[in-house]
């Protein structure tokens, strides 16, 4: 007599992790990665060599975390494993970013899908620009005068520098500006500059 298997053979395992977000500022968060195959079990133990890294996060922005195993047993379709996740708590205003949480495995005809982690931002991201100036009154028979300008972002501090371009309008009648077009940096992870 002859018994027909009704179970697919597994030829995909697909990682999902718990939580799918962590914050920033929540220090270290234990991250659950399940494993699970997309058909029936297999007769051996499936392990799966798991490695996160940065997608659109950057390794500044958490903590390495060293390659880890997850077993999926004999008879099984699913296995789970533990890791612990510590974002970098900066100033910047970068936005929510990703980590990629990704696995290899010597199985035979069996790839792993990837699943992503998200840090959210605990950053005020900057949508303004204000200058001020010192002094910001000169008077009529003060001569020449220097007058310092300070650009001010009304967020964090952001991941990359921010050139500003100060332009002064001239009146030939009363004043002279010396000179009249110049530039002001905000360097990285400052959120003021002067020019």
């Amino acid at each position: 007599m002859t018994v027909d298997d009704d179970e697919s053979a597994s030829n995909e395992l697909t990682l999902t992790v718990a939580p799918t977000s962590v914050s920033e500022d929540g220090g270290g968060t234990q991250v659950t990665v399940t494993g699970t195959l997309d058909g029936a079990a297999r007769g051996a133990e499936t392990v799966v060599t798991v490695s996160v890294s940065g997608d659109t996060a950057s390794a500044n922005d958490f903590a390495a975390v060293s390659p880890f195993e997850l077993t999926i047993a004999a008879d099984s379709t699913e296995g789970t494993a533990t890791f612990t996740l510590t974002p970098v708590d900066d100033e910047l205003g970068e936005g929510d970013e990703t980590v990629s949480v990704t696995g290899t495995t010597t199985a035979p005809e069996l790839t792993v899908e990837p699943a992503t982690l998200t840090i959210t931002d605990d950053d005020a991201a900057t949508s303004g620009i204000t200058l001020s100036m010192e002094p910001a009154r000169v008077d009529e028979g003060a001569g020449p005068t220097e007058v310092t300008v300070t650009v001010t972002l009304d967020g964090a501090g952001r991941s990359f520098a921010t050139v500003v371009k100060v332009t002064v309008a001239e009146n030939a009648e009363q004043y002279a500006v010396s000179p009249a077009m110049f530039d002001v940096e905000i360097p990285v992870g400052e959120t003021t500059g002067t020019g």
